[in-house]
């Protein structure tokens, strides 16, 4: 069933070269931050299947926003309403508070709206 779910919390994007490319930073993370589940049966285009697939079960760890991976530091269960808010640290890091009806979208779309507005 679906209801409506509310998070706060801190989100960093992962330090990793700016010009690479999607799958290139998703393979520098593997790499260089963390080790991905089954990265090894994944090739080309399949990497940010690999990625997503591998947190899954952890979605409050690490999610991509664009061509971006960004790690969340921080996050709690707030009382539900509809919110998208953020602000950005001096440390580049971003504060945000999210609210949203989970049958409509989930919680990674809720931070790409917050991302829309820093």
């Amino acid at each position: 069933m679906s209801n409506t779910e509310a998070f706060k919390g801190t989100i960093k994007k992962v330090v990793i070269p700016d010009h690479l490319s999607l799958n290139e930073k998703i393979k520098y993370f593997h790499e260089n931050i963390s080790e991905l589940s089954d990265f090894d049966q994944y090739n080309g285009d399949c990497l940010e299947e690999c990625f997503r697939e591998h947190f899954w079960n952890q979605p409050e760890k690490y999610f991509i926003v664009g061509d971006d991976i960004y790690e969340i530091l921080e996050i709690r269960d707030i009382y539900p309403e509809s919110i998208f808010e953020g602000s950005r640290n001096s440390d580049d890091s971003i504060n945000f508070v999210v609210s949203y009806y989970n049958g409509g979208m989930g919680f990674e779309e809720a931070l790409q709206e917050v991302m829309n507005k820093v």
